[in-house]
């Protein structure tokens, strides 16, 4: 790819500007300019993640291996930049699967959507819904600006509910949990499994609660482990308890948010036909009348809470249409669990730390106004906050995301 005739090539361009930043400029940078640059740099990443797809892409169109005697351009490409041809694959599928989109492609290309968030898409798509993605493009576009990653998934996951009528039900998914294990030479295990909602709810809430006590445990004893390496242990501390229990153990406590009019009509539907069933035509993420999900936003079909309800507490809570609930309060030190399930769907279990993406379960009831500072113990002065954020908030400035 290059200019003008004798004029340096647009890589070579880019590769010396990148280590001009490097060498000369970035030791001299302050506080507030290398932060700034961090996030520019990231948002100039997405630009060229999308132009990189895009090229490889037209490259194999247009026979680029064949050319040199190759087969594929993971072959073309990592014979000359010793790169993992997976990931060249990769690139290769994005870059054709976003040509027929034309908006996503054009939002790739300028880097409004990420290689993330595209790949999220194109995992999304099945013959059933691909008129529905064609019509719905600018809404993706439109959630990849405005949501944190996390609300971006559950906003997809919805609009693949609403969209897939014909996907699997709960019955389905129930059928095809799966769990494998297998024994390496070493002597080392390794394991996979694909649960549906409710269940890897119940199984991601275990692990992140003894997760969250190791990690106490770590800080207090200078234990360097890694996430992955709590997360292994916490796994490992659960399946040796259940197996050394006797008697049954205290089911687990799954919280799911569903909204008066998704109960209702799943009601309704329950009366009719299985062929003219449609529970998931009132789903809507962004409207609180709208939601059947757990409580960290994931979205499940409303058969999974119906089967929950009965044997479920019901808490009534009312929202307003911009997901605020009306005033509680408490006079208590201590914030009541029930106040703090209230944030919890507020936020859809989400650190109130802007970027942070702690699992609900390590989510603490954090005074905003501290209480040394005369701040109420009330709804309106609850933050979920996790661990880490919550101590070094009195330390350091003030956390995005947080007034």
């Amino acid at each position: 790819m290059t200019v003008d005739s004798g004029e340096q090539s647009v890589v070579d361009d880019l590769r010396h500007a990148l280590k001009h930043l490097a060498d000369e400029y970035l030791p001299g940078m302050d506080v507030t300019e290398l932060g700034a640059l961090s996030v520019e740099l990231t948002e100039s990443r997405r630009q060229l993640d999308g132009v990189i797809a895009a090229v490889v892409a037209e490259a194999a169109r247009a026979g680029v291996p064949a050319s040199v005697g190759q087969r594929t351009m993971a072959q073309y490409i990592a014979s000359r930049t010793h790169e993992r041809p997976a990931v060249i694959r990769a690139d290769e599928r994005v870059g054709r699967w976003v040509s027929s989109l034309r908006l996503i492609e054009e939002a790739m290309l300028d880097g409004r959507l990420s290689r993330q968030h595209t790949d999220h898409l194109r995992r999304l798509e099945n013959i059933r819904v691909a008129m529905a993605m064609q019509r719905d493009q600018h809404l993706f576009v439109e959630w990849a600006r405005d949501l944190e990653w996390k609300s971006f998934e559950n906003a997809c996951a919805y609009w693949l509910k609403v969209n897939d009528q014909d996907g699997p039900e709960p019955d389905d998914e129930e059928a095809i949990n799966t769990f494998n294990v297998r024994r390496l030479p070493d002597g080392r295990v390794r394991g996979t499994f694909d649960l549906d909602p409710v269940t890897g709810e119940i199984v991601m809430q275990q692990i992140g609660v003894e997760e969250n006590a190791l990690f106490n445990e770590d800080q207090e004893n200078g234990i360097p482990r890694t996430v992955p390496q709590r997360r292994a242990k916490a796994f490992a501390n659960l399946v040796r308890r259940g197996a050394n229990r006797s008697t049954e153990s205290a089911k687990p406590l799954i919280h799911v948010v569903m909204s008066l009019k998704v109960l209702q009509n799943a009601i309704a539907q329950m009366a009719k036909d299985p062929q003219e069933q449609d529970f998931t035509s009132v789903l809507d993420p962004s409207d609180p009348d709208g939601r059947c999900e757990l409580i960290d936003g994931t979205p499940i079909h409303p058969k999974y809470a119906l089967v929950l309800l009965m044997q479920a507490r019901v808490r009534r809570q009312v929202l307003t249409a911009k997901n605020v609930t009306l005033e509680a309060s408490y006079e208590t030190r201590l914030f009541p669990d029930w106040m703090h399930y209230i944030r919890l769907v507020e936020s859809r279990g989400q650190c109130a730390a802007a970027g942070c993406d702690a699992h609900h379960s390590w989510l603490h009831k954090d005074h905003r106004q501290p209480r040394s500072k005369q701040g109420p113990t009330a709804l309106d002065n609850l933050d979920p906050l996790c661990r880490p954020d919550n101590h070094f908030k009195s330390d350091g400035p003030p956390l995005p995301g947080r007034s």
